[in-house]
C-alpha cells in the first residue's frame, strides 16, 4: 500500500493558542531511534535521532506549548500498527495502513504538504515543481521552507524533493539520511 495514496493531510488548522497534550513513544527505526507523537487529531510529530533524550528534546522544541507525555503501555498497544508503519517507512518501505495526521499550518504549507503526499515512492520532483503543484510557481523558497517546517517528515515525504540541478538539497535529518531513504525507495 503506497503511503502517498493513504496519507491525507488535514484541513488547515489555526496554530493552537492553548496548550495541547501530545503522547509520545520512542522505538527503533532503520537510521536510529524514532519518536511518534500523537495528539487528539492524529499524528503530530515523527522524529529521527540517535537517542531517546534527543528525540524528546526535539519534540519539546517543535511543540513548546504542548504538554509532552510518554504513552502508557495501553496507548503504545493502541498505536502499535502506526509505529510499525513508520518504522517500515524509515526503511524506505511503503506504509500498510492509512495514517491520521494533525498538521496545523498556513494554507500554503498545507498545499505543499498535500503535494508532497502525491509524490509516488521511488520518484522525486524539484522544489520548483513542488511550488507549482502547491499553486504558487514562483514561491520556490517558500515551498522549501514548508518542507523544513514539516513535523512529520517521514510520513509526509519531503525527502522526495530535490534541487533543480539534481542535487539533494536539504533534509531535516541530514542529506545522508535523505539519500538513503531515496535509495531504499528506488529498490522496489
Amino acid at each position: 500500500m503506497n503511503p502517498t495514496l493513504n496519507t491525507a493531510v488535514s484541513k488547515p488548522q489555526p496554530k493552537q493558542a492553548t496548550a495541547v497534550t501530545l503522547r509520545y513513544h520512542c522505538f527503533d527505526g532503520a537510521a536510529g531511534r524514532l519518536l511518534l507523537a500523537v495528539g487528539d487529531a492524529g499524528i503530530a510529530s515523527v522524529i529521527i535521532s540517535a537517542s531517546d533524550e534527543e528525540l524528546i528534546a526535539g519534540l519539546q522544541s517543535e511543540h513548546p506549548k504542548a504538554q509532552c507525555l510518554p504513552m502508557s503501555a495501553d496507548e503504545q498497544r493502541a498505536h502499535q500498527a502506526t509505529a510499525k508503519a513508520i518504522a517500515a517507512m524509515s526503511k524506505g518501505e511503503p506504509a500498510t495502513i492509512a495514517l491520521p495526521l494533525a498538521l496545523p499550518g498556513t494554507a500554503f504549507q498545507q498545499a505543499v504538504w498535500q503535494a508532497l503526499c502525491r509524490i509516488p515512492r521511488g520518484q522525486t520532483i524539484s522544489y520548483k515543481a513542488l511550488a507549482a503543484q502547491a499553486g504558487r510557481p514562483k514561491a520556490i523558497r517558500a515551498a522549501a521552507s514548508a518542507c523544513g517546517a514539516n513535523p512529520i517528515a517521514l510520513v509526509v515525504p519531503c525527502h522526495r524533493v530535490v534541487a533543480s540541478d539534481g542535487g539533494l538539497g536539504g533534509y531535516k535529518w541530514g542529506v545522508a539520511h535523505k539519500a538513503e531513504l531515496l535509495r531504499r525507495e528506488q529498490l522496489d
